[in-house]
């Protein structure tokens, strides 16, 4: 609800606006083990490994993530979809046939956009993102061939 409130406000509509959006770079993936990462957080906490975490989820949010200045403004709303867009768009062409998860948490003013790949048994929401009531939270599924 908070997430679509914000949405409203700026009149977007998150599917149409993911769609439209033109991104200007695609970032760059790699494959490390069995999980699809952001090459340049990856690259940015070489410290970090998948034996650090409970499940793969965990992992790839963790790597996969990164946070962007918010301001409120429809503006930076579009900016923060390209962003997104930019990223399916990078997942799709890099992992064909596999689907993930890119989530989106909005707070304060700040921006968190993480993903991971689905995997049964695993998850890093939890099932009601209403449960969320400090911050606006989206789930953008990159092909919906399994749930997360």
């Amino acid at each position: 609800t908070l997430m679509q409130e914000l949405l409203d406000k700026a009149n977007i509509s998150l599917p149409r606006a993911l769609d439209a959006a033109s991104p200007e770079r695609l970032p760059v993936m790699v494959t490390v083990g069995d999980s699809v990462l952001l090459a340049d957080q990856y690259n940015a906490s070489p410290h970090v490994s998948m034996v650090d975490f409970p499940d793969r989820t965990g992992y790839e949010c963790f790597t996969n993530h990164f946070h962007v200045r918010y301001d409120g403004g429809s503006e930076e709303l579009r900016k923060l979809i390209a962003q997104i867009a930019s990223i399916r768009r990078s997942l799709t062409q890099y992992a064909p046939g596999k689907t993930f998860l890119i989530i989106v948490s909005i707070a304060e003013w700040e921006c968190t956009i993480r993903f991971h790949e689905c995997r049964p048994g695993e998850a890093w929401l939890a099932n009601d993102l209403e449960g969320y009531t400090t911050e606006a939270v989206a789930e953008i599924s990159v092909r919906s061939s399994l749930d997360c």
